[in-house]
């Protein structure tokens, strides 16, 4: 978020610069706040169907298989876990 623009804004902007555009507004789906040292970080899930399957160069798309497969941080790791449980 750049300061001005909203979070679903930002969440919009993100899937145009990264993955071509959302096909319908994205969604919040769920939120995780942890600190570090003495920073707070919210770490914001956001859901969009996106146009076509195109993305930014040097990105590309992974299966959940592979997306478990990633050394991810822990608080990434909560959040992906957390929107699985969501979806059942």
């Amino acid at each position: 978020v750049n300061g001005i623009e909203s979070n679903p804004a930002a969440a919009a902007r993100a899937c145009g610069e990264f993955l071509g555009g959302p096909s319908r507004p994205v969604e919040f789906r769920t939120r995780l706040v942890h600190h570090v040292t003495r920073y707070r970080v919210e770490l914001q899930l956001w859901h969009a169907q996106v146009n076509g399957r195109r993305v930014a160069a040097g990105l590309h798309w992974i299966s959940r298989t592979e997306l478990e497969e990633l050394a991810l941080p822990a608080p990434y790791r909560k959040l992906v876990r957390r929107r699985e449980l969501d979806s059942g």
